[in-house]
């Protein structure tokens, strides 16, 4: 049971562990599946409702514009906000799958991990003091706790939904549509439905948001600005601290600003696999003085080895 304020910020790192591709991996995949309006991708999206000539534009001005995530490029070129979030949901639904969340042959399954951190008596479970913030779209980590609950207790669907609300999971860019057992205004779409049904796509690329620079009336954002302002520990898993994103949150340049008005500072830490040198280095120069420690404590440690030997989750 996690019994400190904890609030777990979560990247594309996080995800991939389930087959989902990286922030760069998204866009080598759309720029493949889009590049011509005679590939099969690209028909199927034109049954849903989206131009051919719109989704090959988009995928070619995507491949050469330099930049490393789909949500990047988008909000520079509004136009193609409509068939990029399609395209998004497209590639990010053909890979949920209950499969991959619960394959007994992978050891280093850090949603199971996670799991046995917050199992406790069903009457307890709401105790654990443990908030969510993900950059991600997919819905793999609250599929995979809802599954687990309605099978470790015996609940069912209502019973579970009623347990898991005591754990928020907020989606700053949005995500691919709500969950049957969810209290959402968005679009029901159920996990691991095919992606080809043009229904389907409408419906999850409909929860995608599109960040622009302009999010001081963000409803996710302010949300998860209160709940790092609250936090005992905040923990950064799969992620990629691009400056921005700090921002967005309300951090200031590497959490400068992350200290409580009165109390202790809280602890904060990530999993630092596959950082460049360079971010590295700038995470370790920034800190709020000279004579303070590092602002994030990085491991170079993905996320199943960062939860189980870098910090006590409790």
């Amino acid at each position: 049971m996690i019994t400190k304020k904890t609030v777990l910020v979560l990247g594309a790192g996080a995800s991939m562990p389930y087959g989902f591709p990286s922030g760069w991996g998204l866009v080598k995949e759309i720029c493949s599946r889009f590049d011509h309006v005679n590939r099969a991708d690209t028909v199927t999206l034109a049954k849903a409702g989206y131009l051919s000539s719109d989704m090959v534009e988009f995928a070619k001005s995507l491949s050469v514009s330099g930049q490393s995530s789909v949500d990047a490029f988008l909000e520079h070129r509004p136009e193609y906000i409509d068939v990029g979030k399609a395209a998004i949901a497209y590639v990010l639904k053909y890979y949920e799958s209950h499969v991959n969340l619960f394959d007994l042959g992978t050891e280093k399954n850090w949603y199971k991990l996670f799991w046995s951190r917050l199992s406790t008596s069903i009457n307890s479970f709401q105790y654990n003091k443990l908030s969510i913030i993900t950059f991600n779209y997919d819905r793999s980590l609250e599929q995979y706790l809802f599954t687990a609950m309605s099978n470790s207790y015996g609940l069912n669907e209502d019973q579970c939904a009623y347990k898991l609300k005591s754990i928020p999971i907020i989606h700053v860019h949005g995500k691919l549509g709500r969950l049957n057992w969810e209290d959402s205004t968005l679009e029901s779409v159920d996990f691991g439905v095919s992606e080809t049904n043009p229904n389907v796509i409408r419906k999850a690329s409909s929860g995608i948001k599109i960040i622009h620079e302009n999010i001081e009336d963000d409803q996710e954002f302010e949300a998860a600005e209160r709940l790092l302002r609250k936090a005992d520990r905040i923990y950064f898993l799969g992620f990629g601290y691009h400056p921005t994103n700090w921002e967005r949150l309300g951090l200031d340049y590497y959490c400068k600003e992350v200290a409580k008005p009165t109390g202790p500072r809280p602890e904060i830490a990530g999993t630092g696999y596959g950082l460049s040198r360079q971010v590295k280095e700038e995470i370790e120069r920034v800190r709020q003085r000279p004579d303070t420690p590092p602002v994030v404590s990085l491991y170079d440690s993905k996320v199943y080895d960062f939860l189980y030997n870098d910090i006590v989750l409790d």
